[in-house]
């Protein structure tokens, strides 16, 4: 089984995580709650590390990774992107829990998108994983599986070559692939792709072919696909061998990031993405093929009422397996309210002033005079949009063949994981694998209970207490959710597959 974390971090750069700025906003608390920029990117350092060693993941890939559009080629930009994940990598091999630490790779990132669209995306993974020399020992390979030709073009054929090394100003790009003091590997000569050349000399594809027998036939120029600016996918291969060298298995994981807008989105799921011929032709069997469809869809799972909807059809369509994808109807003897939170990856601002009325159910529950109406565990209010109603479920892992009993968990920071189900195990709930402890580090009390007085919150509970000014503040607050919606709008996604 491969660890894989998938995650929209949301204008993912290096001052997410690494900001040097020790000046403190002039009035008002600011968007990191009063706290530097160098104090707030350490608390969203903790937050990362928390679902890190939560999951212990073999494989990461961040979407939302900052890129410029410029630069000439298919290298993301020397900008905050390419910058915090040459960052994160080196906070990946520099610890020191971790045996194999110094195994950690990125592929090579590239753009994806054009104009004001323009991202990329970090794909981490663990060259080796296990204790070398036992059969928990796997050796990891990234195949490509397009090459690289030192001309900062990726392509399918060609003379490889490797990235370039030492630039001013940039990160070490070779260094990437080829760890210092780690001895530069080959790829297995039986793997799916690009057998025998050097890991150094493979290349993400960020270029896709229709496939023929696609429903909707995407449009097509010069033999691709033509994404028109969109952020097309973002394909990366991998194949694995045990501790005699006998290769196992190979990867294919196609990162996604839909267009923020319904019939955009729609568009691309149904078409652009479905009718690549690298997502619809089955895995290979000759080379033991699992493929893995990841992203930010920008299409809710369920409907406002709690139907699945017909997000995933094409996919499901193309025997993919969702491994976020609820029963057809809201299941009997759970709150709407509930249903939603526990399927739920995307949350909201906390800086909104209608969070903080005497009527906020945001958090906290709602002490209306004479109606008053809970706040439910898991959502409490703070998942979805506060632009666009019903968009609280838009990320999703999809996996092809149907994995046998894949674990699967929403790293849900705000709660904790796996989930605490409040009266029984509805059907389709994910209640999660991995075990996480809550990211609030500055719980209120619950409202007073005579006659014994003050109880701290036995977090988490459903409904919340009543709402009361001060414990709502203290809830939205930097110390609180503040800092976790400070690190992406986004949950998290772990699978072993």
């Amino acid at each position: 089984m491969t660890n894989i974390v998938y995650w929209n971090i949301e204008n993912f750069g290096i001052n997410k995580f690494n900001d040097p700025s020790r000046k403190r906003p002039r009035y008002g608390q600011g968007k990191n709650g009063g706290n530097s920029p160098a104090v707030a990117s350490a608390q969203r350092r903790t937050n990362l590390a928390a679902i890190l060693n939560a999951t212990q993941p073999d494989i990461i890939v961040v979407v939302e990774v900052s890129s410029g559009a410029g630069g000439g080629g298919d290298l993301a930009t020397n900008t905050g992107g390419l910058n915090g994940a040459s960052y994160i990598l080196d906070l990946l091999r520099a610890n020191p829990l971790d045996p194999n630490n110094a195994e950690w790779r990125l592929v090579p990132p590239l753009k994806v998108g054009a104009g004001g669209l323009t991202e990329s995306v970090a794909v981490f993974y663990r060259g080796v994983s296990g204790t070398v020399g036992t059969p928990t020992e796997v050796q990891r390979y990234f195949t490509g599986p397009n090459i690289w030709t030192g001309a900062n073009v990726s392509v399918a054929a060609g003379a490889p070559a490797p990235y370039p090394g030492v630039a001013v100003g940039w990160p070490n790009i070779l260094e990437f692939l080829d760890p210092p003091g780690v001895v530069a590997r080959a790829i297995p000569a039986g793997a799916q792709y690009n057998g025998t050349l050097a890991e150094s000399t493979v290349a993400a594809r960020i270029s896709f072919v229709a496939d023929p027998g696609a429903a909707a036939a995407p449009p097509v120029i010069g033999g691709l696909i033509n994404y028109n600016g969109l952020r097309q996918p973002y394909m990366v291969s991998f194949v694995e061998e045990d501790n005699t060298g006998a290769i196992t298995r190979n990867l294919t994981i196609i990162a996604v990031h839909s267009p923020p807008n319904f019939i955009g989105a729609t568009n691309y799921m149904n078409v652009l993405l479905s009718g690549a011929a690298d997502v619809a032709t089955p895995p290979a069997a000759l080379h033991n093929e699992v493929k893995i469809v990841c992203g930010d869809f920008n299409l809710n799972t369920i409907t406002a009422l709690g139907a699945r909807t017909n997000a995933y059809n094409s996919l499901v369509g193309l025997n993919y397996t969702a491994l976020l994808y609820p029963p057809p109807a809201l299941p009997g003897g759970i709150a709407l309210e509930s249903y939603q939170g526990y399927l739920a990856t995307h949350i909201k601002p906390a800086r909104k002033n209608a969070q903080r009325t005497k009527n906020s159910r945001f958090l906290w529950s709602d002490n209306t005079a004479g109606a008053p109406v809970p706040s439910h565990y898991p959502g409490y209010r703070y998942i979805g949009s506060d632009i666009v109603n019903n968009f609280f479920s838009i990320d999703n892992i999809l996996v092809q063949p149907a994995p046998g009993a894949p674990q699967f968990t929403i790293m849900n920071q705000v709660t904790g994981t796996p989930f605490n189900l409040v009266g029984g195990l509805p059907v389709g709930v994910p209640t999660g694998t991995r075990i996480m402890p809550h990211g609030l580090t500055n719980l209120p009390l619950a409202p007073a209970i005579p006659p014994a007085g003050p109880l701290p919150i036995a977090w988490p509970q459903a409904p919340a207490p009543n709402y009361a000014a001060g414990l709502a503040r203290s809830l939205n607050g930097w110390s609180n959710y503040g800092n976790l919606r400070g690190t992406s709008d986004h949950l998290a996604l772990f699978a072993s597959i």
